[in-house]
């Protein structure tokens, strides 16, 4: 046997130990680090590139003004205003009203000839409903271009006139220097022209007649449902389409998004150009108009604003923010393409952007017209808030060959707050736009390098990804956001996990496909660093024919490893004594890292870490060794601890017992009583529960998913203790491991389904007793305090004892818990002290259900968590015999035989178990409290448990 060993140690490794590297804990320290990210505000941020100084800038609302080099450290600036003076030149502004009274421009084209361009008083056309209106916070979304023409920096600037009442104006201000001053040079657009009569805002005050004509009377047309029909003129973009033709698309939500062409010569709307109008036949659907333009997108009162265009390979990209811009009213950018600038613009399956009528795209049930990039979304990767509300966005196809969105961001908590954030953007084969799943932070591969370089092998492709689903349908009055589930991705193409479904990758590309859910989705392939460390993952972006996009990633393998390694907590060390199971595998791992160990003496310290200290009469030493993986990774390490039988404190744990249930059979029986069996159910939309392999627990242990109210994932017990009468109180317990800090859904509970009467325990540590509205109670409820009590990602060995002498006590791990809250009523009298409630009242209920439940019997679901060893008495038990519990449940100790093994687990030098004189049946029920020779006779046949050991009683 040996020598066989030995031929395969001689033939094999050569293979192994090439393809392995040992990463030592100093080189995982130095792997990689956390950066500082220095964040900034501007909102609706309007990115362009300077190419003298070589800087991105960002121009946005109320003069969010940052510039950068590498498009993640920015620095503020804040461009002047310029103000003409009558000799021409130009001073700086004292204030932000004053230069947007005069411009510079005095003549323009209209028909071919040259016409005064009289002047248009901007900031008056916004003070029309207020005298004393402010620009200081309602000068909105800029958008910063060279006019290669003009051999100037042109600004084009909102300037609004106050919410619901359209009196905007979008503005040109122009500059010699990209940061000002910028001098006001006319005005480019307005709205709110809308009234007839009123003089405040007559359309004389306008540019109107020098597009349309001389006119004497206001077009019947603009008085016509102006909200719904016509835009509000702000969120300007301008750009140059391939021929080099300057246009504007502007417009913000009701009345769609607008398409104008410029004159590159002044930079302000070129009036030679005719647009017609549709309006006598298409009314509040109207796409043509002599003055505002072309409609491009949206309309009929749906919402929509921020519109950009941009070119990138094959089309012209136009994004929309749906919604309105608060962190809990949906705020969302979509995606339409055209190969014309002008349109018209499509989404995916060939939905076009501007509407008929009149949808909601906002939220549940909305309407799914156009590419979805991406929404809100939270716990990816490192983040510590939730991203939601993203928009307003612009792009560029920038000169190094790479494209960049950028947006502003709210979070989850419901505030004000926004930031900055860049994405970089790919084309993916059906030539729609996918977003990179981490911000950039320097990345330099191109569209071209997709196309032609594969970043990773199939081998190292798969593997266990995070997928983030950006869905549609997203309940954002009650802050949605989509969160990751898990897939893998195996290196023979199949999907498996939380979804199912097959991937490919195009051959000597990194273009990826992926079927899921009966959806292709088509994307890229890249490596990002996941910020704010420099860790690199694999990650993916792709985008499905319907428009809806996806993410996935994990972390590079010797990143992966080494993250595990800086972040693990040992759960031994060297010269440890063991004198309990040890939960070798509650290291933490990152997804795709393995963790073996090994003991050198398994019969008393088992791979997994159960301590047996059967015939155990002397420390022992014991070499456990750890060896943790990912990919061609690995480090491990051999710890040297002693084996030691402490012994098992005085208490007495085996009288009373009458159920236990371990949860390793597929049928889920009463050890104690056979004939009872548990059943798997759920309810509603919830799922079963299921039996999973858990290496702490050495076993199988029952697994309850979370499930809100009606959608119960639940497990019935019929009731061991149904129908006696519990002089002596009860216990239960059990040990209980919580997937997340729910504070709410039923951990267990007796719950009685006739009447509706409950006591349940939540992941809170909150016991609640519901009788009637006159008898109840709650202990440690959420509401009252965050206990903290039953800390969640580990296993904790819950103990409750009830009796009438001693209310209702808590054990986490064998020590008794305090009550942080409690509250209730009596027989309609108020009870304020735990202390003060008759518990007979709980214990007769108890006594009174059919059943016992694991994941139901509280007023809202089940919680996600695992259960194990569900013990209950018909007693209720001391602290000594809960320590001792507690002891036995944290060793190798057979529970079905409590009565009779516990004398086996002691030995010579471990402290001697108190067995009492009481005289048990094999269900562990007393039924005498002293005995003799005499008394025994006096028993029905059967088999008893006298002084620890089977007596049989015959006839």
């Amino acid at each position: 046997m040996k020598k066989s060993i030995l031929m395969v140690l001689f033939l094999m490794p050569v293979i192994v130990i090439a393809a392995s590297r040992e990463m030592t804990l100093s080189e995982a320290k130095k792997m990689y680090k956390t950066e500082s990210v220095g964040r900034v505000s501007v909102h609706d941020p309007s990115i362009v590139w300077e190419p003298k100084n070589k800087m991105y800038y960002l121009f946005g609302t109320h003069r969010g003004q940052v510039k950068s080099t590498d498009l993640r450290n920015w620095e503020y600036i804040l461009a002047p205003w310029g103000v003409i003076q009558s000799n021409g030149s130009v001073r700086l502004a004292n204030d932000n009203n004053e230069p947007f009274v005069t411009h510079r421009v005095k003549t323009v084209n209209v028909g071919g000839r040259t016409v005064t361009f009289g002047n248009y008083d901007a900031l008056s056309w916004t003070r029309a409903f207020d005298p004393n209106w402010s620009l200081d916070g309602n000068m909105w979304a800029p958008d910063v271009i060279y006019n290669k023409a003009m051999n100037k920096w042109c600004m084009y600037l909102s300037l609004d006139g106050g919410w619901g009442a359209n009196n905007c104006v979008i503005v040109l201000l122009t500059s010699d220097d990209i940061e000002g001053p910028y001098v006001y040079e006319g005005p480019v657009v307005f709205s709110g022209f809308y009234s007839a009569t009123d003089e405040r805002i007559s359309y004389k005050k306008t540019d109107l007649e020098l597009a349309i004509g001389s006119q004497t009377s206001l077009p019947y047309r603009y008085t016509h449902d102006p909200g719904n029909t016509w835009p509000n003129c702000i969120d300007p973009c301008v750009f140059y389409d391939k021929e080099g033709n300057l246009m504007m698309n502007y417009g913000s939500f009701f009345g769609g998004i607008w398409l104008l062409e410029l004159d590159e010569q002044t930079g302000l709307r070129d009036y030679n150009v005719n647009y017609g109008s549709d309006f006598d036949t298409r009314q509040t659907a109207v796409t043509l108009d002599p003055y505002f333009g072309k409609k491009i997108a949206g309309g009929c009162g749906a919402t929509g604003e921020g519109s950009y265009i941009e070119h990138i390979k094959d089309y012209y990209y136009l994004f929309v923010t749906n919604g309105a811009l608060g962190a809990d009213q949906g705020y969302e950018m979509h995606v339409y393409r055209s190969k014309n600038p002008q349109g018209p613009y499509m989404g995916p399956g060939n939905i076009p952007a501007v509407l008929d009528y009149w949808v909601n795209n906002v939220g549940i049930g909305a309407d799914h017209r156009g590419e979805k990039v991406l929404g809100a979304y939270g716990n990816w990767g490192f983040m510590t808030m939730g991203e939601v509300a993203q928009g307003h966005n612009s792009i560029i196809s920038a000169e190094d060959g790479r494209t960049y969105l950028v947006y502003h961001t709210r979070f989850h908590d419901n505030g004000p707050t926004h930031e900055v954030r860049v994405h970089q953007v790919f084309v993916n084969r059906l030539g729609w736009l996918c977003a990179a799943p981490f911000e950039y932070t320097g990345e330099t591969v191109t569209d071209d390098d997709i196309a032609n370089t594969a970043v990773a092998t199939k081998a190292e492709i798969a593997g266990t990804y995070n997928l983030l689903i950006h869905r549609y349908d997203m309940d954002f009055g009650n802050m949605d956001q989509v969160e990751p589930i898990k897939i893998n991705l195996t290196s023979t193409g199949k999907i498996t996990g939380d979804k199912t479904g097959t991937w490919s990758i195009t051959s000597g590309t990194s273009y990826i496909s992926i079927t899921m859910d009966d959806m292709l989705f088509s994307g890229v392939l890249i490596e990002q660093q996941m910020e704010p460390t420099t860790i690199k993952a694999l990650a993916f972006t792709a985008c499905n024919s319907n428009g809806m996009n996806i993410w996935g990633y994990k972390m590079r393998d010797d990143y992966a490893l080494a993250y595990t390694l800086n972040n693990m907590d040992i759960p031994v060390s060297d010269n440890m004594n063991v004198s309990k199971n040890v939960e070798l595998y509650n290291i933490e791992l990152q997804d795709n890292v393995k963790l073996n160990w090994t003991s050198s003496n398994p019969e008393i310290i088992s791979n997994t870490g159960r301590f047996n200290p059967e015939g155990l009469t002397e420390p022992v030493p014991v070499e456990l060794t750890a060896t943790i993986t990912c990919g061609n990774y690995f480090w491990t390490k051999t710890f040297n601890v002693v084996a030691k039988n402490t012994g098992v404190p005085e208490g007495d744990m085996a009288s009373g017992i009458v159920a236990y249930y371990n949860f390793n059979s597929s049928t889920i029986s009463n050890l104690y009583n056979t004939s009872e069996k548990a059943s798997k159910l759920h309810k509603g939309n919830g799922v079963n529960p299921t039996q999973e392999n858990d290496k702490i627990r050495d076993g199988k242990v029952l697994h309850t998913t979370f499930g809100i109210a009606g959608n119960n994932s639940y497990v019935r017990f019929p009731n061991s203790l149904k129908g006696l009468i519990l002089n002596q109180g009860m216990t239960l317990a059990f040990w209980v491991y919580r997937d997340d800090d729910n504070l709410w859904d039923a951990l267990c509970s007796f719950f009685n389904d006739q009447t509706g009467e409950t006591l349940f325990m939540t992941g809170n540590a909150y016991i609640g007793y519901k009788k009637d509205d006159n008898n109840w109670f709650d202990l440690n409820h959420p509401d009252k305090k965050v206990t903290e009590l039953v800390p969640y990602g580990k296993w904790n060995f819950i103990t409750v004892t009830i009796s009438a002498e001693e209310g209702l006590k808590l054990y986490v791990n064998g020590y008794y818990r305090s009550t942080y809250s409690f509250q209730g009523s009596q027989n309609a009298i108020s009870v304020k002290s735990k202390s003060d409630f008759d518990y007979t009242d709980v214990l007769n209920h108890i006594s009174n259900c059919d059943h016992f439940y694991i994941g139901h019997g509280s007023p809202w679901g089940s919680a996600s968590a695992a259960f194990d060893d569900l013990l209950i008495y018909n007693r209720s038990l001391t602290s000594n015999d809960v320590k001792g519990l507690n002891t036995l449940a944290n060793r190798v100790f057979n529970f079905a035989n409590m009565a009779t093994g516990i004398r086996d687990i002691a030995t010579d030098t471990a402290t001697p178990l108190r067995v009492n004189n009481a005289v048990y049946d094999i269900n562990g029920i007393k039924v005498l409290e002293n005995y003799n020779s005499m008394d025994l006779n006096n028993l029905h046949p059967g088999i008893y448990i006298v002084g620890g050991k089977k007596v049989i009683i015959g006839k």
